[in-house]
């Protein structure tokens, strides 16, 4: 993404969209950049500390371990490891979409299309819940092309990726 140069607030915010995405790994090359542009009294410094702090480390963990057991088709365990940092780590868009897609596999379709809804407040345009919601109910919230499919399911896993 273009920014201007030396807008530090730019990347300030650019950073602050990339962590509630769960895209960690931007955000913090969007704060690293914003501190070369200006190095004192930069909200980019308490942006990073917070990065690198023990409650992310500890969602980033309990999500790729969810990750793992979904990708084994173990979708209950999955769902019990991301429910137990559900408060934490709910502002993730990553990590709703995944909880989403456990319910989905689970035959809990109310409880998935509720938990991607909850994703779409965070980020609108997700491409990954979108995809979910267009293939997962038909426009009435019915049933759509996944239809509990577990293999359709474990296809669409690929979307998703370690932070």
């Amino acid at each position: 993404m273009l920014l201007q140069e030396g807008n530090v607030q730019a990347h300030n915010v650019l950073g602050l969209c990339y962590y509630r995405l769960g895209e960690f790994g931007g955000a913090r090359e969007s704060w690293e950049l914003s501190l070369m542009i200006s190095p004192e009294n930069n909200a980019a410094s308490r942006y990073l500390d917070d990065l690198h702090g023990e409650d992310l480390a500890s969602c980033i963990q309990n999500y790729n371990e969810a990750l793992a057991q979904a990708q084994k088709g173990r979708l209950r365990q999955a769902e019990k490891i991301l429910k137990q940092k559900k408060q934490a780590c709910f502002s993730f868009a990553s990590f709703g979409n995944l909880l989403g897609l456990c319910f989905y596999g689970r035959s809990r379709r109310k409880q998935a299309l509720q938990t991607w809804l909850r994703v779409l407040a965070i980020d609108r345009e997700n491409p990954l819940t979108l995809k979910y919601l267009q293939q997962g109910f038909a426009g009435d919230g019915k049933l759509g092309m996944m239809g509990g499919n577990p293999r359709g399911l474990l296809a669409l896993l690929g979307g998703h990726k370690r932070p």
